[in-house]
């Protein structure tokens, strides 16, 4: 299956997701035909969602049933804009914002296509206490939550250093990664 936007700056970009009925995951390989027929300046390219990996389209390449990749075929400067939005389904805590923090916590993150089906927030005071938690959005992209600096008894918490986590688990439960960052609550 595809599915394509277009931009105005010289470029298309599909969704190519690999599917099946066997039930298995069947590895597929794949190759985009007649690319050395595109205009002059543009050129095919494939992505793995998430990760920095560029490869030819016209070569042979391989996925299994269940992945996801992104057919970009463009000028370089869309090829270029397309491999930067393309981490942004990298698994990643990408941010806190503000920090030190007053009233409200703003956390940015960012999921994969596959491979995360539950991502779980926690704050912990450095006695290791934890604080407040909270189950995050999932589906593939960025995504944004806003913490309001109340404990789960909805108590302001202390002023002082506090470690926000981030953990992501399959759907077996398993542990996909978790992040870390220090954050400094000032009321």
């Amino acid at each position: 299956m595809a599915r394509g936007a277009c931009a105005k700056d010289g470029g298309v970009t599909y969704l190519l997701a690999f599917t099946g009925t066997s039930g298995s995951l069947d590895k597929i390989t794949f190759h985009a035909e007649n690319t050395e027929d595109l205009p002059k300046g543009l050129r095919a390219i494939v992505l793995d969602p998430g990760s920095d990996s560029v490869l030819d389209a016209s070569s042979e390449l391989h996925a299994s049933v269940g992945d996801f990749r992104t057919l970009v075929i463009g000028s370089e400067t869309y090829i270029a804009k397309a491999k930067a939005m393309n981490r942004l389904y990298a698994l990643a805590l990408i941010g806190v914002s503000p920090n030190p923090f007053g009233r409200m916590l703003r956390i940015r993150y960012s999921l994969p296509f596959t491979g995360v089906s539950q991502v779980n927030f926690s704050m912990v005071d450095l006695r290791g206490r934890e604080l407040w938690t909270l189950r995050g959005q999932t589906g593939a992209g960025p995504k944004e939550l806003v913490w309001s600096g109340l404990s789960a008894g909805k108590r302001p918490i202390a002023a002082g250093m506090y470690v926000l986590s981030m953990k992501a688990l399959d759907d077996k439960g398993k542990i996909s990664g978790v992040f870390q960052r220090r954050v400094t609550y000032l009321p």
